[in-house]
């Protein structure tokens, strides 16, 4: 992996959220970054900052509403997918409840033996 890709997947793991600011932001970088070929990881630090100082750089220009939303929005949908999981998970042990009960119910129903008496 070439030190720009991996500086510049430094600075994505980083970033909290990944809307189409942020996207069109880490792509203008990464145009920036890939302007310089062959240099070590810390040139690309001393030109444009450690990750941590790129992603704080970036959200001290943003607006605090913008981001509040932001980050309300992705806890929304984070709770929405849990809560989604853990019902889908109800469901089904439920549903694999009652197939176990209908199959032990067929079980019992049938005879383990049959008593046959010959009567002359």
């Amino acid at each position: 992996m070439s030190t720009n890709k991996k500086y510049y997947n430094d600075i994505v793991r980083i970033f909290p959220i990944h809307s189409k600011k942020e996207k069109l932001y880490l792509q203008n970088l990464k145009e920036e970054i890939n302007e310089y070929e062959n240099v070590a990881y810390d040139d690309l630090v001393n030109e444009f900052g450690s990750p941590i100082d790129v992603v704080k750089a970036y959200y001290d220009t943003i607006d605090s509403q913008y981001l509040l939303k932001k980050i309300k929005t992705k806890r929304i949908i984070e709770v929405s997918c849990i809560l989604i999981i853990v019902l889908v998970m109800i469901v089904s042990f439920r549903k694999i409840y009652l197939y176990e009960k209908a199959y032990e119910e067929f079980r019992n129903s049938i005879p383990a033996e049959i008593e046959e008496t010959i009567e002359e």
